[in-house]
């Protein structure tokens, strides 16, 4: 932040994307890099992961997904987090409402 800071951004214009949705993530991890951001100065953005064939992380997000993400590709849609579970997808208005009030506060600032 500081060097983006000198480098002449205003704060407005610095904002961390984090990536939700990932298989195994804990919403502590997510809700703690949301707070770290925005106490940093940084606008808080989810990004919702969305698995893609033949990487890294594809195999582990065919076993934890619900959804037969080998089979039809429309379940590679970010927008249903295929790869958290019901509990996890609860939770996603609370992230929300937390990065809302998170960039509120920083536009107050």
């Amino acid at each position: 932040m500081r060097h983006l800071k000198k480098a002449g951004f205003s704060p407005r214009h610095i904002g961390a994307y984090i990536l939700i949705g990932l298989p195994e993530q804990p919403i502590d991890a997510i809700v703690e890099t949301i707070r770290f951001a925005g106490g940093h100065g940084a606008f808080p953005y989810l990004a919702e992961y969305s698995p893609v064939p033949h990487t890294l992380l594809w195999e582990k997000a065919v076993s934890w997904s619900n959804y037969d993400l080998t089979g039809e590709p429309l379940f590679h849609n970010n927008t249903l987090l295929p790869c958290w579970d019901e509990a996890r997808k609860g939770c996603l208005p609370k992230l929300k409402r937390l990065v809302a009030e998170t960039r509120e506060r920083l536009r107050q600032e």
